[in-house]
C-alpha cells in the first residue's frame, strides 16, 4: 500500500484533531438546553459557571420619585423623559429622571380611561394602551392625537380585544392582549402580522399574556399571570421554552410587565411577591431584588418598569407606596 506523504498525514490529523476540538468542547457553546414536556431544562451549565460575575450583581436603590398621591401604573421612557400614567386618573405625567414635572396632558380624544401600559417609539411617538376602552391611542412627539392602533384597514378579528402590555422595538409592536389570551403583533404602522396563542404543552392550561418584551435578536417574552411564569417566542412565533424556576420553587406568583438592561438581563415585575425577579438572557433564574415594605429599597404591589440602558437606571411604579423607585443596576 502506498504511504501518503509525511506531510500530508499531519494535515489530516490535525484537521481531525481541529474537528473534535469544535464538535466536542461545551466551552465553545454559549448554552446547552433543551425543551422538554414545555419547561426549560438545563443540560450541561449551570447559569453561574457560565454567567459573567456581573450578571449577579444586583441592583442598588437610589431614591424615590413622590408621585403627589397619585398611583403609578404603567411606565415609559422618551428621551431622558419618564412618563407615567396612575390608576383610575386620566392623565400622563412627565418627569426628569431627578423628579421634576415637566408637563402633563389628557390624552385626548378618549374619555375615562385605564391605562395599562405605555410604549414610546424612537421618533417619539407613544402608544398608550386603554384596557378601559379596549384600544390602543397613539400621539405624536408633541402630544398631538394622532390615531388608534392598528390601522383602520384591519379586520376587526385582529384588533386587540383588552390591550393589557405592549412592547416595540421599531420594526414591530406587540401587544398582549388578554382578552382573547393572545399577543399580537403589527408593523408600526399597524399592519397585522400573526397572533402568538400561546405555549403548545401538555402541562399548558389557561394562558392570560400581562407582560410583554422582545430581546435584541427578536424573541418575543410574555409574561403568563395564570401559569406563572414567562413563555419565549422565536422571530418566527414559534414557542421555544420558558424561563427556569428558581432552585428553590419560589417563583413569582403575578409576574407581570417586563424590562431588558444593558446586560441582556431580564427584569419581570412580581405584583404578587412585591419583588423583582430577574434572568439571564436565556430565561435561566438569577436573583431578585426589593421586598414587601415602606422603607427604602422596599416596595408595595410593583405594576411597572422601564429601563434606560444607557444611564443603568432602572424606575419601578410602586403603586402601593404611591412613587417611583430609581434603582441602578451598576455603581
Amino acid at each position: 500500500m502506498k504511504q501518503r506523504p509525511f506531510f500530508l498525514r499531519m494535515i489530516l490529523i490535525l484537521g481531525i484533531g481541529a474537528l473534535a476540538y469544535v464538535l466536542f468542547n461545551p466551552e465553545l457553546f454559549v448554552s446547552r438546553q433543551t425543551v422538554a414536556g414545555g419547561g426549560l431544562q438545563e443540560m450541561n451549565n449551570s447559569a453561574e459557571e457560565v454567567s459573567a460575575p456581573d450578571l449577579l450583581a444586583k441592583p442598588s436603590y437610589q431614591y424615590n420619585i413622590d408621585c403627589a398621591n397619585r398611583t403609578p401604573q404603567a411606565l415609559a421612557l422618551d428621551r431622558d423623559h419618564l412618563i407615567t400614567s396612575y390608576r383610575n386618573l386620566n392623565m400622563v405625567d412627565f418627569f426628569d429622571y431627578e423628579g421634576n414635572r415637566q408637563g402633563l396632558f389628557d390624552p385626548f380624544p378618549q374619555g375615562r380611561l385605564n391605562i395599562a401600559a405605555l410604549h414610546a417609539d424612537s421618533q417619539g411617538r407613544l402608544y398608550i394602551s386603554d384596557a378601559e376602552n379596549r384600544t390602543i391611542l397613539v400621539f405624536d412627539a408633541e402630544r398631538n392625537f394622532l390615531h388608534f392602533f392598528p390601522s383602520e384597514q384591519e379586520e376587526q378579528s385582529v384588533r386587540p380585544s383588552l390591550p393589557v402590555g405592549i412592547a416595540g422595538n421599531g420594526k414591530m409592536l406587540m401587544i398582549a392582549d388578554m382578552g382573547d389570551s393572545t399577543v399580537k403583533t403589527y408593523l408600526p404602522k399597524g399592519e397585522f402580522i400573526l397572533s402568538l396563542d400561546g405555549p403548545q404543552s401538555e402541562e399548558q392550561e389557561a394562558w392570560h399574556p400581562l407582560g410583554v418584551a422582545l430581546t435584541d435578536d427578536g424573541r418575543a417574552l410574555v409574561s403568563d399571570i395564570q401559569g406563572k411564569r414567562v413563555s419565549v417566542f422565536s422571530c418566527a412565533g414559534k414557542f421555544a421554552y420558558f424561563f427556569a424556576e428558581p432552585e428553590t420553587g419560589d417563583g413569582p406568583l403575578m409576574p407581570g410587565p417586563m424590562a431588558i438592561d444593558s446586560l441582556g438581563r431580564v427584569h419581570l415585575v412580581d405584583s404578587g411577591s412585591h419583588r423583582i425577579f430577574v434572568y439571564d438572557n436565556f430565561g435561566r433564574f438569577l436573583f431578585t431584588y426589593g421586598d414587601k415594605g415602606a422603607a427604602a429599597g422596599a416596595m408595595r404591589t410593583p405594576a411597572g418598569i422601564a429601563i434606560d440602558k444607557t444611564n443603568n437606571l432602572i424606575f419601578i411604579a410602586d403603586s402601593g407606596n404611591r412613587q417611583i423607585d430609581v434603582w441602578k443596576t451598576f455603581n
